[in-house]
């Protein structure tokens, strides 16, 4: 067995008989009144106990927070998972369910609820919810909620059996045995836990008519009932769904303040048995700018923020913590290159793929950045200058991809790209392509973010002789471009380091192979067959051993081809980084207790949600009393 996980094991926290105390007092009164449950009806028998950090908390006050307008800075402060990653996405923690079992052939996944969930208006959550979420949403062919996700990281598309053993148990049977299921289920299935069947029955059409609520939908402007449900189930459209998240959103965006307020059917409780989360209310104030936002983080506007803050403003931030009540906290952003240069090995012109598809191109890109200078003029030396790769935190990290081609050696580039034939230069001495024609490397970025690291990389890349052109737009035209990979190189940051497995976009194919991937994942209907060329046949091999880093039957054979495609990578260099491992700039108000210092700032684990904001509580009285 590869995985398996029991709060059996520990000692389970042994359930108060005076429960007084044990509540918020806003829920005690209303208890007291009749109008709710009393707190032993409304928690699990065997409820999630979290330790409590550096102290035992005291219920009240309210979290202030900003947003810019994404739902996700605000949903990942919520979310649950019926397993997810614990602090740093270096083991698996309960959730939802108390305990799992996966078979020794890595097919069979059980997973165990714990008895007496409830949402949070009161009703039973039960397997019966999650076979609704997986089965009757998530695998019907009729539903297209989540988009064509990759197939190579689309979990979901391999299961091929969900049975409700009983209320509390659930069996998921996959197709095909894949040992990285975990990875999946603690990062990417918090939708499996947003799907109250009692609630979302009536727009589903298994339950409803699809005549009735295709005329409810186009009476409301929508294109058809799969709109209109899917609008249902999205608590950002629609306040009213159930949840059984800490806290419930009582008033949602487009509102200039969306508010969630504590949810009385929380299943967490702390060490001395009190119910959580201990802060009443959490408030997200829609900024219009970035401008604004970075203007009102420094100032303290808010209580705690990690999300949307600009780097190159740390000093700034770190010289105004104590003039301004708050603390920059030792956050690390798990990201193996803040700026990432994916190399595109499926150029739709033969003549760039020719010069692209060339490794020892790539080589002489990568050794012409001068990481320690771009270092201290963009990351304040605060960074490590390396190649885009995976972390020390990383399972399958590897010193040398971290260090191949990543020394500054302009000398070696130049000859590398000699060795390839390109050796003609115009009058300004940027070298001419095979046919003669002006070389000109186009890189395309989104048109956020500072244009500082697009002119180094200009004046590193003329040094060898490499003109480069810099393509930028708004999203509409950058997706555009990405789609018919008209592009050479494409920026982005390197993330998900720490939960790679669960969504391992960057190893097994980005931007970098766009068309030999949707090859490959569509079983040839799209795309390009990967061949012709060093770079295009080692992709197809990375992929073929991808597929068996899934199906390893032990955690040794698994690791054996994880680090074969990462030599792959050492040797073919398809991404570029140029540094990497960057604190995270996360701000918070003195006061506020129990945020954990050494933190991950990463997409699976769900930043800031893996910083435990169930047990955060106001040391001060006047701000539990707000």
């Amino acid at each position: 067995m590869i995985f398996a996980c029991s709060e059996s094991k520990k000692k389970l926290l042994e359930l108060p008989k005076d429960w007084s105390g044990k509540e918020a007092p806003e829920w005690a009164k209303l208890s007291a009144a009749g109008q709710l449950p009393p707190l032993e009806e409304r928690i699990p028998a065997d409820p999630l106990v979290m330790k409590c950090g550096d102290s035992t908390g005291q219920y009240g006050g309210k979290l202030r927070r900003l947003y810019i307008g994404s739902k996700w800075a605000i949903a990942k402060l919520m979310e649950e998972f019926l397993v997810r990653y614990n602090i740093d996405g270096t083991d698996f923690v309960p959730g939802l369910a108390r305990s799992w079992d996966v078979s020794p052939d890595n097919r069979i996944y059980t997973f165990y609820l714990r008895k007496g969930l409830k949402w949070s208006d009161g009703h039973p959550f039960t397997t019966e919810d999650l076979y609704f979420a997986i089965v009757e949403e998530a695998l019907n062919p009729e539903f297209m909620l989540y988009g064509a996700l990759s197939t190579a990281w689309d979990y979901e598309r391999n299961i091929q059996k969900v049975e409700m053993v009983d209320d509390h148990t659930l069996r998921i049977t996959l197709a095909k045995p894949n040992s990285l299921f975990l990875h999946f289920v603690a990062s990417q299935t918090y939708r499996w836990a947003e799907r109250p069947k009692h609630y979302l029955r009536q727009f589903h059409p298994n339950y409803v008519d699809k005549i009735k609520l295709d005329s409810i939908a186009y009476a409301q402007g929508m294109e058809g009932w799969r709109a209109y449900y899917n609008m249902q189930t999205k608590w950002h459209l629609n306040s009213a769904i159930p949840t059984m998240c800490a806290w419930v959103c009582k008033i949602p965006p487009p509102a200039t303040r969306v508010v969630f307020h504590r949810n009385p059917y929380c299943y967490r409780v702390d060490e001395a048995g009190k119910q959580l989360p201990y802060l009443d209310e959490i408030t997200f104030d829609l900024i219009q700018t970035p401008e604004v936002y970075q203007i009102k983080a420094m100032n303290g506007e808010a209580d705690m923020l990690c999300r949307d803050l600009d780097f190159l403003n740390y000093p700034l931030y770190k010289k105004l913590e104590k003039e301004k009540g708050y603390r920059l906290l030792p956050w690390r952003r798990a990201e193996g290159a803040s700026e990432l240069l994916q190399v595109n090995i499926t150029h739709s012109d033969p003549e760039k793929r020719r010069i692209l598809n060339d490794k020892r191109f790539r080589w002489a890109l990568s050794l012409a950045i001068n990481r320690d200078e771009y270092n201290m003029i963009l990351k304040n030396g605060l960074g490590k200058p390396r190649q885009a790769s995976l972390l020390p935190i990383s399972i399958g990290y590897d010193p040398e991809w971290e260090s191949a081609f990543a020394e500054y050696d302009p000398q070696q580039a130049n000859a590398y790209l000699d060795q390839m034939g390109l050796t003609q230069r115009d009058e300004d001495g940027f070298r001419l392509r095979f046919d003669g024609k002006m070389l000109e490397v186009v890189v395309l970025r989104g048109a956020t973010g500072p244009s500082t690291d697009i002119e180094l990389l200009e004046d590193y890349w003329a040094n060898i002789g490499i003109r480069l052109s810099l393509a930028y737009g708004n999203r509409i035209y950058v997706e555009k471009r990405r789609e018919s990979c008209d592009f050479d190189i494409f920026v982005w940051h390197m993330d998900r380091m720490t939960g790679w497995f669960g969504n391992p976009l960057w190893i097994i194919g980005g931007d970098w192979a766009q068309k030999a991937q949707d090859w490959i994942e569509t079983n040839g209907e799209r795309g390009e067959k990967p061949e012709g060329d060093e770079s295009l046949e080692e992709f197809a091999r990375l992929r073929r051993l991808w597929m068996k880093v899934q199906t390893a039957r032990n955690i040794e054979k698994r690791n054996v081809y994880v680090q074969q495609i990462i030599d792959i990578h050492k040797e073919q260099l398809y991404m570029i980084g140029t540094v990497g491992d960057l604190p995270a700039v996360a701000v918070c108000k003195n006061g506020l207790m129990n945020v954990p210092q050494n933190v991950y700032f990463d997409d699976p684990l769900r930043t800031p949600g893996n910083a435990l904001p169930w047990i955060w509580w106001w040391a001060d009285e006047k701000r539990r009393l707000k």
